[in-house]
């Protein structure tokens, strides 16, 4: 994906037109993204998937599992699909959306792994600063009166 700043895209408008024809480009402005730019193939094909998922379940599950040229195509890890079709048809009965699932079980998993790895990196800096207190109290030890 391309960016460009808006100043930029509009001097060279015709170009960019012909850029978003094979990958979406990112105008920005003051530094921050503001819109993207993209073929006309690639908004119906979004449009097309975003109706159904919105309308109708079942055909938004269609959408999600078909095979656009390999896009949604099961990735496999080892010998063991990410996403079974058994999975996907249970979900589906039980009117489950699986992407909003596994989005928020990854934002849960990202932020455990970060708190683990912060506990890691500060661990000795946490024991020394406990030895500190213990050693010496802290500031306002003095200034309490309970």
């Amino acid at each position: 994906m391309r960016t460009v700043p808006a100043s930029e895209m509009k001097n060279r408008l015709g170009a960019y037109i012909e850029a978003a024809q094979a990958e979406p480009v990112v105008v920005e402005r003051s530094g921050r993204p503001s819109v993207v730019m993209l073929s006309i193939a690639e908004y119906e094909r979004l449009k097309a998937v975003r109706k159904p998922v919105e309308g109708d379940r079942e055909a938004g599950y269609r959408a999600m599992t078909a095979d656009r040229a390999g896009e949604f195509e099961v990735q496999e890890r080892g010998s063991q699909p990410l996403l079974s079709a058994r999975l996907l048809r249970e979900a589906q009965e039980l009117h489950l959306d699986p992407v909003s699932i596994a989005e928020r079980a990854l934002v849960s998993e990202i932020r455990m792994q970060r708190a683990k790895q912060w506990l890691a990196e500060n661990r000795q800096a946490m024991a020394d600063f406990n030895a500190h207190v213990e050693r010496d109290g802290v500031f306002s030890d003095g200034l309490r009166s309970f």
